[in-house]
């Protein structure tokens, strides 16, 4: 996204309205220290977030009444299984982010930090803090639980994973990656959540830095759709090219790209490679930057840019299956 796409978008009435929500649910979340392995407090905000304040849904913990890692799921309440939770009635994709952070920070600098001093004309919040805030992956964190508190008959369910940085279970550690245990632990104590999902998008990619504006800098071309880890597609063509149209469409283009640091959906691709069917899983730019460093700062446009292009991905869940199983 552009400096002038960012413009544009501050510009609009609608989009400010945006902000101000999703800057709202997310400020409490950063305050949680959740490094991987304890990410108890941020679990619990989130459950009481959806189950108090989502009428429709239906949010438990993994470890509610058996053995589990602490993964948070949500689903539609009309669509939950009352035989198997972790299935649903009906397919649905998946949206998901991870819950822990980068184990850098003293508590009291997390839990009286506030957003009000910190957003600049161009919607930069954070970047002059001398500890990390974060946004790996609180912004993916509050752009789905806008969606599931603004959704009207929603249509998809939700994922929030434990361990995702690094995790302490040796058994669920995939080719060398040293995160990814609460994932790992979905697909193979619940494999079913995935098998009634058509697809997953993971909202968690972090930006790159080119274009300075306020106290940080944005991206110059298109935002990220992650596709590939280590020359292995975790989708068709034609299923990361559905989502490239779509945020054609929406003016706000983002574009395929490979990386070099396994996430959550290489984890699902390793899973359903061998599959009856192909499975899709991509990773999208949330409009944070500098990950895991002091100063880490967000631009909240890109994070809406990202949330518009979710929410239509969403709307057209079929055709995007369809292309998820051309070969």
């Amino acid at each position: 996204m552009s400096l002038a796409d960012v413009n544009y978008l501050k510009g609009q009435k609608e989009y400010q309205r945006m902000a101000k929500h999703l800057l709202a649910i997310m400020e409490p979340l950063i305050r949680c220290s959740t490094p991987s392995g304890r990410e108890e407090e941020v679990a619990e905000r989130l459950l009481q977030f959806v189950n108090g304040r989502c009428p429709g849904w239906t949010a438990f913990s993994d470890r509610d009444g058996a053995e589990g890692i602490g993964n948070v799921l949500a689903v539609p309440t009309q669509y939950v299984d009352r035989s198997n939770r972790f299935a649903s009635t009906k397919a649905l994709p998946i949206i998901m982010a991870h819950m822990d952070t980068v184990d850098m920070n003293d508590r009291e600098q997390l839990s009286a930090y506030t957003f009000s001093d910190s957003i600049d004309g161009h919607g930069i919040v954070g970047g002059d803090q001398d500890f990390v805030l974060g946004f790996d992956d609180r912004a993916g964190i509050a752009l789905i639980l806008y969606l599931v508190s603004t959704s009207r008959d929603p249509e998809f369910k939700v994922l929030f994973t434990v361990e995702e940085e690094s995790t302490r279970h040796q058994d669920l550690r995939v080719d060398g990656r040293g995160g990814g245990g609460g994932i790992q632990y979905a697909l193979t104590a619940y494999r079913e959540y995935f098998d009634t999902s058509p697809w997953t998008i993971m909202v968690d990619r972090a930006e790159d830095r080119s274009e300075p504006v306020g106290r940080g800098s944005i991206r110059k071309t298109p935002s990220d759709i992650v596709y590939n880890y280590f020359h292995q597609d975790t989708c068709s063509p034609a299923f990361r090219g559905k989502i490239e149209a779509i945020s054609q469409d929406l003016s706000t283009p983002m574009r395929s790209a490979e990386s070099g640091a396994k996430g959550d959906t290489y984890n699902i691709y390793k899973h359903y490679r061998h599959g009856s069917r192909p499975y899709a899983s991509v990773n999208l730019a949330a409009g944070g930057y500098r990950e895991h460093k002091p100063g880490d700062y967000l631009c909240i446009y890109e994070t809406i840019r990202t949330l518009r292009v979710v929410e239509e991905c969403i709307r057209q869940q079929d055709d995007l299956y369809q292309a998820s199983q051309a070969q």
